[in-house]
């Protein structure tokens, strides 16, 4: 599956817009928010977003692995990435969406 960019993203909204914010300035309103999100997962904070679900920072801790490669014992460090945990609206629009497009 394609990753989707700001630049599709703005793309995308100024055709809903009809075009009457410029995509300049919806880029920048995608920035402004992109790193507001990041600023706030950065801080531990979660980012609940009604009717959508929300998106949390989980901390992986480290443990012993094997390195697929060698075949070697290794320590995996701990490290942090991003959950998203969907609303049940969300669930229940994505099934009828999905069963629009069932034969």
């Amino acid at each position: 599956m394609p990753l989707i960019n700001k630049e599709d993203l703005a793309v995308i909204i100024c055709k809903r817009l009809d075009g009457v914010v410029p995509k300049a300035l919806v880029h920048d309103a995608i920035g402004i928010i992109c790193d507001s999100l990041s600023d706030r997962l950065s801080e531990g904070k979660s980012i609940p977003i009604n009717n959508f679900g929300v998106l949390d920072t989980y901390t992986y801790h480290g443990h012993e692995g094997v390195n697929i490669s060698s075949g070697e014992d290794q320590y995996v460090e701990s490290f942090v990435s991003v959950k998203f945990i969907p609303h049940e609206n969300l669930l229940i629009l994505l099934g009828h969406k999905k069963s629009a497009f069932k034969a």
